[in-house]
Order: C-alpha cells, then structure tokens, then sequence
C-alpha cells in the first residue's frame, strides 16, 4: 500500500515539473534540453540529463519515496520497479510492462517524438485528466518532391524562409511537422 502511495505521488509531482519544463522556455533550455535532443530513444537514455534534471528527479525518485514508505523492503521495491520501469521506458519495445496501469514505452516515445504530450513517468492518469495524452502519431510529412539542388540553391531556399534540412542526401521540408517536434524552438 505504502508502495503505491509513493508511486501515486511522485508520478503527480513529476508530471508537474515535466510538464513545466516543457512549458517554459527558460527552464527547458536549463533542464531539460539535453534529453530531448534524443529522437531513437535506448535504454540509457534514461540517464542523459542536464544536470538540474538529475538533481531534480534524484530527489524526487529517490528521497520523496521516504516520506511514503515505511521501511527499507518497500524502498528497496519501489526503487528497483523505478528504474526497471524508466530503463523500460527508454527501450522503444512494443511488449507492454508487466505491473498493471503502468505507462507502456510505446507513451514514452510518442513524447520524445511527437511532443506535447505524455508528460507522466508511471501511470497515464494526470495526461488523461489534463488532456495531454498523445494518442496517436501523426503521419509522417511527405518529403518535397524535389529532384535535385545545387548546396547553393539549398541555402538560397533557407535564407528566404523556407525550413528545410537535409538528412541521409535528401532535402526535406520541415514546415509541415516542426511544431509538434519535441526540441521545440532548438530544433528550427
């Protein structure tokens, strides 16, 4: 019981804090920018933070839990499923996590890819009351049907307001989706 109460409560108080970042420039550019520089998320991106963001969640994921558990078994648990589930979370594996309600890593890669959204680091309850769970991903923009063009052309095209990248030799047009990217204005 005590367990869950601490799970119940920090993954309120993450939910805040990792909305907030997201929220607010100045914190994001302090906190939480490094992480989400990450699109093909592995399982130890869990652990490539700035530093205020591990300040900040060491003291949420590790010493809030005391407040809520009784002694050093349900601690002991409730660290270990913390960072099984974050290591988890970070995998992009389609297999769901075996405690009930837990958010699936699927919910977590739709925020590091989609943006604006599944903010929760355990359970999906505070995205569907906010309303900011993502539910789908959008489909991917098709690329400009550009055949060709000289690096000139390409910076030409830039300097006139056109947001464009080139990724693996193609040009591809990022006007479409570069709203919903989760680096936000860092990513123009």
């Amino acid at each position: 019981q005590n367990i869950i109460i601490a799970f119940l409560a920090i993954d309120a108080l993450y939910y805040w804090i990792h909305r907030t970042s997201h929220a607010v420039p100045i914190i994001k550019q302090w906190m939480h920018s490094t992480h989400h520089t990450i699109t093909d998320i592995m399982p130890l991106d869990s652990f490539y933070l700035d530093s205020l963001d591990h300040s900040i969640y060491s003291i949420l994921t590790l010493l809030c839990p005391l407040l809520f558990v009784t002694n050093i078994t349900e601690y002991t648990i409730y660290i270990l499923i913390s960072a099984i589930h974050s290591i988890y979370l970070h995998s992009d594996t389609s297999r769901s996590f075996p405690l009930l309600f837990f958010i699936d890593a699927k919910f977590h890669t739709l925020h590091h890819t989609v943006g604006k959204g599944n903010y929760s680091i355990y359970f999906p309850f505070w995205d569907d009351y906010m309303e900011t769970r993502i539910k789908l991903a959008p489909s991917a923009p098709s690329a400009p049907s550009v055949t060709t063009m000289t690096m000139s052309e390409f910076l030409e095209q830039c300097k006139q307001g056109k947001q464009l990248t080139i990724i693996d030799k193609e040009i591809l047009d990022c006007s479409l989706w570069i709203e919903a990217h989760p680096g936000g204005d860092c990513a123009v």
